[in-house]
């Protein structure tokens, strides 16, 4: 038994060390492949000069620089809009001329004249009223002859309702509303009575066209869809010696595996901002 034991043992050691040479070797291999087909890595940094020519070692797509196109092609998009709302013309009227009447009606109120109310009656006259006055809006309105004021209330309801009448989109109503302003004080009122007026129109007028958000996000949808991926091809030079490395240089080189794991700064530079 010693001996036939002794024997056995005698033939595993050639065996042994065979496999272990095959396995090392295997692992040598290994690693001289791994070390091969693993690109060389720089130091790259967003900002910062590159430390040589660096090429695409495949195709790659420029995600940053694509999007970008793909924002400005869907920005670039006009709204598209509802049929026109005919209600609004008469609401906003009404509300503009029930306002109106209320202003109106302070000249003959119980409150005290411009040159006689207290600040503490003046900010309580101001919560009573439908739209807040200045003090000189308030003494405008308290002196100014009466026929001056009609005319005025009259003109800006005549304007507004032509306004609407020849539509008003939504996202336009701050260019309506200068636009009324101009012709308001073109018609010779004080800039105090414009103000006043200008108030009023502040807080009734609305659009009567509003825009389609379903239909204009499919169509920016579509002019995304429509701009086609950045890309730089294998063997082109995504970023020269000396030149200071974007963004989008810098997401294709890490999506190439070239940029050392140091090379990022901050997480706005990786992406995770």
């Amino acid at each position: 038994m010693n001996k036939v034991s002794k024997g056995g043992m005698a033939r595993l050691g050639p065996v042994f060390r065979n496999g272990l040479i095959i396995a090392v070797t295997y692992l040598l291999l290994v690693g001289m492949l791994v070390i091969g087909i693993t690109p060389e890595q720089h130091d790259i940094q967003v900002g910062a000069p590159a430390p040589l020519d660096i090429l695409a070692s495949k195709d790659v797509t420029d995600t940053v620089t694509t999007e970008e196109r793909r924002a400005a092609a869907a920005a670039a998009v006009e709204p598209s809009y509802k049929s026109i709302d005919f209600s609004v013309v008469g609401s906003v009227s009404s509300d503009m001329q029930a306002m109106f009447d209320t202003l109106f009606a302070l000249r003959d109120s119980e409150w005290p004249g411009p040159d006689k109310i207290t600040e503490r009656e003046f900010s309580a006259m101001n919560m009573s009223m439908p739209v807040n006055l200045s003090p000189d809006e308030y003494r405008a309105l308290r002196t100014y002859d009466e026929d001056n004021l009609r005319h005025l209330f009259e003109d800006a309801i005549i304007d507004v309702r032509e306004t609407l009448n020849s539509t008003l989109l939504e996202g336009q109503e701050t260019t309506a509303i200068n636009r009324l302003a101009r012709s308001l004080a073109g018609n010779g009122y004080s800039a105090e009575l414009v103000s006043i007026a200008m108030n009023v129109i502040r807080s009734c007028i609305r659009p009567n066209m509003l825009i389609d958000e379903e239909t204009t996000e499919a169509n920016r949808q579509k002019a995304r869809d429509e701009v086609e991926n950045v890309t730089c091809v294998k063997g082109e030079v995504i970023v020269r010696r000396g030149e200071i490395v974007t963004q989008a240089q810098y997401a294709m080189l890490s999506s190439l595996g070239l940029c050392a794991a140091w090379g990022c700064t901050c997480n706005a530079i990786c992406g995770n901002a």
